[in-house]
């Protein structure tokens, strides 16, 4: 009788799910893209947790693939990379538990490329040293033009585009906003997830988000300063002031793999700056 019961639930959820596919379809989504596993709440968490990304919210976390701790092994194998990477995918799991009880659904996918920490970023570094020559000679805008042709060359190499896009398109219809980082800085990762937006998101309302630790590490500690990295037709933004303590103990709490204790004194300054800030574009 119970295996007759239970097989009558599931013919009986079989009529009704066509409505409830009908209605997940109607779901608003904001989609943000995000380099690795921690940028998303330090970037977005005060925007997250009040609501005003929506209350459903994915987090397509590409660079997941890694050996970066903030005490990291110098010894690389593979189960360096299995463990760290479980580590951290832990912990993004634990932010969503946490947004969950804000009553904010936060989804992280994890698309599993190697974050550019585990080897391309030295060599990215290294090769810097050279392509930078210019901006001692006091033409900067070259240096930075040969960094992003960089970025676009291994976007282009690795098929980013087409892993975000099949991610994308399971939420077709449903997708309000996407977000990207500004690409502040000069970490690989961030600055090809910038490539992706510049190319690919013509067809959503889409906003830019000003990397958090980069924007002090790298001097862009005012809103006029952030508009000169972003596009002009992106003209209105959203600011949102955090408590840089209360940031700080749930970083420490949530991400204990990559907390330094010189987080504090970053979160305070941007605190007391821009805040969280977001570009709309079109």
């Amino acid at each position: 009788m119970a295996a007759k019961n239970s097989s009558m639930k599931h013919y009986q959820r079989f009529f009704t799910k066509w409505d409830e596919i009908r209605k997940l379809n109607e779901e608003p989504l904001t989609i943000v893209l995000s380099p690795h596993m921690d940028d998303i709440f330090l970037s977005l968490n005060s925007f997250i947790s009040a609501g005003e990304l929506g209350k459903n919210v994915i987090g397509i976390n590409v660079f997941t693939l890694t050996d970066s701790l903030v005490d990291t092994n110098v010894k690389l194998n593979f189960g360096v990379l299995s463990s760290t990477s479980l580590e951290r995918l832990k912990e993004e799991v634990e932010y969503s538990a946490y947004l969950k009880g804000r009553r904010i659904n936060y989804l992280p996918i994890f698309l599993g490329f190697k974050d550019a920490a585990v080897e391309t970023y030295y060599r990215y570094i290294a090769g810097k040293k050279i392509r930078s020559l210019p901006s001692v000679l006091g033409i900067d805008e070259k240096a930075r033009r040969l960094q992003w042709k960089y970025a676009a060359d291994r976007y282009e190499q690795l098929g980013i585009g087409n892993a975000i896009k099949q991610v994308m398109a399971q939420f077709d219809g449903s997708v309000d906003e996407v977000l990207a980082p500004i690409g502040i800085g000069d970490h690989i990762d961030h600055m090809m997830l910038r490539v992706f937006a510049d190319r690919s998101l013509s067809d959503f309302k889409v906003g830019l988000y000003a990397d958090i630790p980069y924007i002090q590490e790298y001097g862009y500690n005012t809103v006029e300063k952030l508009k000169s990295v972003v596009p002009r037709s992106f003209k209105r933004y959203d600011r949102k002031s955090f408590d840089a303590a209360g940031k700080n103990r749930l970083f420490r709490r949530i991400y204990r793999s990559q907390y330094e204790s010189g987080m504090m004194r970053v979160l305070d300054e941007i605190a007391n700056t821009t805040g969280e800030v977001i570009f709309w574009g079109r």
